[in-house]
């Protein structure tokens, strides 16, 4: 797949087109001004989810019971179908999906049956934490399952997120008090995201990098918010973030590029100095010393002086 193929523009965001994993979605929102840096940032992410299954593929190889790994395959699929990144996805989830030893259709969906009781029997449960608890549970555990898009496996995810939603929809009447909970976040990690942007285009860049580890912590601290909101924030707060470290990279190279042509130029001129150091013709070597130093000056940082 070429990289024109990884992914499209509509409305001012970034789409990865629909594979056999998942459905199209968005990964960016971007304006005009920073589109080349979230593409870009985007782009190099990807790298890391390849660099995490050829480390599966090589415990694979050398693990005497692969089976032992179809848990990290399961997740790993997982992970990778809702990655924010651009690159071959196709590609990278087939490589998985030939590691995968619980790949057999039918028992798959006889364990997640089994799951869709179990969740069933707990919407009648009185509620609790403990109850709560074994809702997650039991949604790990059909996550960790591997995804099929056939009728039947589209069937029993529809019946799992039936009983899955209408539990947690149960238990979220007895909670007004978190819906002013996830508001008041949500209203704080807007303006987190407001802060990030106002940032993104600094050239101040340690005071700026400092302002955006600082922000991370705060955003770590901010509890949930709406659900329907938490992907925008994120793509919106990360892709502030993501726009200024790609310009602090290209700052950054291209000083490297000036001070390693400075520092050229000044071994040049300290040759030079170095073969006038025996002359007796005082006058002339001295204006020579001196238009030497004039050029030393005017000459920026060299990195290695």
């Amino acid at each position: 797949m070429s990289e024109a193929q990884q992914y499209t523009i509509q409305e001012n965001s970034i789409f990865i087109p629909a594979t056999a994993w998942f459905k199209e979605r968005c990964v960016a929102a971007i304006t005009e001004s920073n589109k080349d840096y979230i593409v870009s940032s985007l782009i190099d992410r990807f790298k890391g989810l390849v660099e995490k299954v050829d480390e599966i593929e090589t415990r694979f190889a050398n693990e005497a019971d692969p089976s032992k790994l179809n848990g990290v395959v399961a997740r790993t699929r997982t992970y990778i179908s809702t990655a924010v990144a651009i690159g071959d996805y196709t590609a990278l989830l087939t490589r998985l999906d030939a590691m995968d030893l619980t790949s057999n259709v039918q028992q798959t969906i006889v364990q997640k049956e089994a799951l869709c009781v179990a969740a069933e029997t707990l919407l009648a449960a009185e509620d609790s934490k403990e109850a709560a608890q074994q809702m997650r549970d039991i949604v790990q555990q059909f996550r960790n399952l591997p995804t099929g898009f056939d009728p039947a496996s589209l069937a029993i995810k529809k019946r799992f997120e039936k009983a899955k939603d209408g539990f947690f929809d149960r238990r979220k009447v007895a909670f007004d008090a978190q819906e002013q909970e996830l508001q008041a976040n949500l209203e704080k990690k807007i303006a987190l995201c407001e802060r990030a942007e106002a940032l993104q285009n600094s050239t101040d860049w340690k005071q700026a990098t400092e302002a955006y580890q600082q922000m991370n912590e705060e955003w770590k601290a901010i509890g949930f918010v709406p659900r329907h909101r938490k992907d925008e924030l994120w793509l919106r707060f990360s892709g502030a973030k993501d726009v200024f470290f790609a310009r602090k990279k290209e700052n950054f190279e291209t000083i490297k590029v000036e001070q390693e042509d400075n520092y050229t130029k000044k071994m040049a001129l300290a040759e030079k100095a170095e073969a006038l150091q025996d002359s007796t013709d005082w006058k002339k070597t001295s204006d020579a010393y001196k238009a030497l130093m004039d050029e030393w000056k005017q000459l920026g940082w060299a990195g290695q002086e």
